[in-house]
């Protein structure tokens, strides 16, 4: 079904944001399964814009969603992320999730935690005990491509050590900010303690490490 493709977002309801899409074997029959990695920024209250998705749209695409993996069955087809830890995150995606009883990864930034606009600490104390997984977006939101290797290590390794030390959960996931990055910063993000790394570049993955 097409909720499954890889795409921009739009206000069809067949249609949801892509990150990635990967494969898995299925250890019960050995076939292959493909996993859509859906990618979430800003949702708003009306009007879908380059980043954002209107609510009726963003309502509209998780009940598509729910009708494809079944409400709360634990369905790993479907990942559904939101980048950049936006208050609208906890204010409409979160009501929406738990309806369906769907969870999701929340990528943040620790160097914007608490201001303006963006989810506080008490927020994703919250979400991780509603069940839903909190990732790193590096500290500051810097694209790693366009600053130091060792600045680049520093943004990944700090932002997992400061979310786990204020959130008292295990951080293993990692979204690149700009979508890209060399390979030689995925490499770092594994001495960095992730083990998996988002982008928004279309790929398959074949069940290994994504470091």
């Amino acid at each position: 079904p097409s909720i499954l493709d890889s795409g921009g977002c739009d206000d069809n309801p067949r249609r949801c944001p892509g990150r990635e899409s990967y494969s898995y074997r299925d250890g019960r029959d050995g076939l292959r399964a493909m996993i859509a990695v859906l990618m979430y920024h800003s949702i708003v209250p009306e009007v879908s814009d380059r980043f954002g998705v209107s609510r009726a749209s963003f309502q509209a695409q998780l009940d598509a969603i729910a009708a494809v993996t079944g409400e709360g069955s634990g369905d790993t087809r479907v990942m559904i992320t939101f980048d950049d830890g936006l208050i609208s995150h906890y204010d409409m995606v979160v009501p929406e999730l738990s309806t369906r009883r769907i969870s999701g990864l929340f990528f943040v930034s620790p160097g914007l935690i608490g201001t303006p606009g963006f989810l506080g600490w008490e927020h994703l104390r919250d979400l991780a005990a509603m069940g839903m997984t909190i990732g790193s977006h590096t500290v500051t939101h810097v694209n790693l491509a366009l600053i130091t290797e060792e600045q680049a290590f520093d943004e990944m390794f700090e932002s997992r050590v400061t979310l786990e030390d204020r959130l008292g959960i295990a951080i293993r996931d990692l979204a690149l900010p700009g979508g890209f990055a060399p390979r030689r910063v995925r490499r770092q993000a594994a001495m960095a303690g992730y083990s998996r790394v988002f982008t928004s570049q279309p790929q398959l993955w074949n069940g290994h490490s994504m470091c």
